[in-house]
């Protein structure tokens, strides 16, 4: 039992990574589209 639950917990922090990495991907994009954009209104 005790082995099954570390294996979940494992399993879950991989996923978390998985999702924080995921989420932090986004929003270096998203800032980089920003900078994009407010460069093209300055021009």
């Amino acid at each position: 039992m005790d082995l099954a639950q570390k294996h979940l917990n494992k399993l879950r922090n991989q996923q978390n990574q998985l999702l924080l990495g995921l989420y932090l991907d986004m929003v270096a994009k998203l800032l980089a589209l920003y900078e994009v954009l407010a460069v093209e209104k300055e021009g």
